[in-house]
């Protein structure tokens, strides 16, 4: 997925909707110059994301740039309750 007119409403129900596939593994997210897209929204993710049976998780925030150090702290915290996640590849660019 390649998004780049995604706000942080979106990227929350996105986190919603992945919430309810239980069988998912694996998720690819490309992000690239969200220019609406903030820490906050990457926070929601992560709590969409955090009782999930996910194992490998991909995610490119590109050229976002309200997306700051905390942003990434905050989506961190949440993906650390990922009990079953193998591979994180979080890929920034400015």
């Amino acid at each position: 997925m390649v998004a780049k007119k995604l706000t942080d409403e979106g990227l929350e129900s996105l986190a919603e909707g992945i919430k309810e596939l239980k069988q998912l593994r694996s998720m690819n997210l490309r992000f690239g110059s969200c220019k609406e897209l903030t820490d906050s929204g990457l926070e929601r993710l992560g709590e969409g994301l955090s009782d999930s049976p996910l194992q490998k998780i991909v995610v490119s925030f590109a050229f976002c740039k309200k997306i700051t150090d905390l942003g990434l702290m905050k989506l961190g915290k949440e993906l650390k309750r990922l009990n079953n996640l193998k591979s994180l590849d979080i890929e920034l660019e400015v």
